[in-house]
C-alpha cells in the first residue's frame, strides 16, 4: 500500500514537472515512466 502510494505521488509530480521547464534528462526520464505507465495499462486490460 505505501509502495503505491509512492508510487502516485511520483506519478503526480512528474506531471507537474511536464508543464515546468526542465532539462533534456529529466524529460526524457519522465517520458519513460509515462510509456511504462502505459505499459501497465495495456497489461491490465489484457488481463
Amino acid at each position: 500500500m505505501d509502495n503505491w502510494r509512492e508510487k502516485r505521488r511520483r506519478a503526480s509530480r512528474a506531471k507537474t514537472e511536464l508543464s515546468l521547464p526542465g532539462s533534456f534528462g529529466e524529460e526524457q526520464e519522465i517520458e519513460e515512466m509515462r510509456r511504462m505507465a502505459g505499459v501497465r495499462q495495456l497489461v491490465r486490460q489484457i488481463k
